[in-house]
């Protein structure tokens, strides 16, 4: 009697071995779909990687572009505040140009009604 109790214990446990590896067990059919999802997936974090890593490309040579733009802006304002020196002294110098003007036109009328 004692050698049935064992033997149906020891079966019992054999059952249960069994019964926990067959809830573990993956058909092949699904395991097959897991692994064509995951390489899909795969596929699709790699694309994203790619996608980020060039918007970060793009994002760096926009903030070198905007630096570069801040520079020429600088240059412009530096060029127009030049321009208006330059405008100024030409002012001045056309003023001087025709006060000297006005003077040999004068001195030519003296020198003509003197010589008259």
């Amino acid at each position: 009697m004692l050698y049935l109790e064992l033997w149906k214990r020891g079966a019992e446990r054999r059952l249960q071995r069994l019964s926990d590896a067959a809830t573990k067990w993956v058909p092949a059919e699904l395991h097959r779909v897991a692994l064509d999802s995951l390489a899909e997936l795969r596929k699709r974090h790699h694309a994203l990687v790619a996608d980020v890593g060039a918007t970060r490309a793009a994002a760096a040579a926009d903030r070198l572009k905007a630096g570069e733009t801040a520079r020429l802006r600088g240059a412009l304002r530096d060029a127009e505040a030049q321009i208006d020196s330059l405008k100024g002294q030409l002012t001045a110098s056309d003023a001087r140009a025709d006060e000297v003007t006005a003077r040999l036109r004068a001195a030519a009328a003296d020198t003509g009604s003197a010589a008259a």
